[in-house]
């Protein structure tokens, strides 16, 4: 195995682990240490979203940086963000995870810095909306505030109505986790053979029933019975979020000329980030104001959108 490789391995595997660390504990930190309402955990997605929707702006600034650096760059702003979010307060159960997360994304970057040196990539590249992708950028759009709804408000369910501990979302991330080994390939497969359109409008549907499952379990079954159920959506939607591989393929299928198809995922992943930064402070209004309930309620009713757009993708599965 080439030595590039190795390095490359055993950084996204550190990767890995270190952002499974802080998703697992993030939610119960916010929960536990500042006791915000969820008005306040909506907004704070306004600072986290914002680099997602300047990714066009950073792109064109680091272009002197190969895109080696630009990892190994990530990977110490993430670092140091991960640091500073127990700097003041070292007396916290939590200073140790986030402290093994630090350490585990300074590694990151010291592997990725340690491969072979490549060429930076020229950006001379226009970023411009094209007519020809307008129905992706549409499904960039709705997959970003779907995105948004479950990275920001699931997680958040667990925590504050059915009261769970960081122990129960690492499981639950691990499980989803090992699943995703076995199910990822299982639907690249899907997509070559049944086309994005099938697997995408299977998506959306599938959806549906995870957001009534968040929302309205509780009011239906019993308080143990409801709990099991939103660990089920919660790992379903887990598995649901590697379906965005079908954005690239058929951005593939459809490109006019090869290179705009690294500009326009560049530019999706901006479009990406837009709306579910409204979203994210909507969600937390309508939380505070009629209940978590409502919040999944917009969430299936996203996702039927979503599905009706997907029927018009027109492309044909690999033969």
């Amino acid at each position: 195995m080439p030595r590039d490789l190795q390095l490359f391995l055993a950084a996204t595997f550190i990767f890995g682990f270190s952002q499974s660390i802080v998703d697992s504990t993030f939610n119960n930190f916010l929960n536990e240490t500042f006791f915000i309402n969820n008005l306040q955990r909506g907004l704070l997605e306004l600072p986290r979203e914002l680099p997602g929707l300047l990714t066009i702006v950073v792109s064109a600034i680091l272009f002197f940086l190969c895109s080696r650096r630009q990892a190994a760059l990530s990977n110490i702003l993430c670092a140091i963000g991960i640091l500073f979010i127990g700097f003041k307060f070292l007396n916290l159960n939590f200073k140790m995870s986030y402290i093994v997360a630090f350490l585990g994304f300074i590694t990151v970057a010291v592997l990725i810095s340690m491969m072979k040196k490549d060429e930076p990539v020229s950006m001379r590249m226009k970023f411009q909306l094209r007519r020809e992708y307008k129905l992706y950028y549409w499904l960039t759009v709705l997959y970003g505030t779907r995105k948004q709804l479950f990275l920001t408000f699931a997680p958040w369910v667990l925590v504050t109505v059915f009261k769970q501990k960081t122990e129960i979302l690492a499981t639950l991330l691990t499980i989803g986790g090992v699943i995703g080994i076995f199910f990822k390939p299982m639907l690249g497969k899907a997509i070559d053979k049944l086309g994005e359109r099938f697997v995408l409008t299977t998506e959306a549907a599938i959806l549906v029933f995870v957001c009534l499952g968040y929302g309205f379990s509780k009011s239906i079954f019993s308080e143990t019975t409801a709990m099991f159920i939103v660990f089920a959506c919660y790992i379903l939607d887990q598995m649901l979020i590697a379906v965005s591989m079908a954005w690239a393929t058929y951005l593939q299928k459809i490109a006019v000329k090869p290179e705009d198809v690294t500009q326009t995922l560049t530019m999706g992943v901006s479009i990406d980030h837009i709306f579910p930064i409204f979203l994210a402070v909507l969600g937390g209004f309508i939380w505070i104001k009629w209940g978590y309930q409502y919040v999944f309620l917009l969430g299936a009713i996203i996702a039927v959108i979503n599905f009706v757009s997907a029927l018009q993708i027109k492309t044909k599965p690999h033969n």
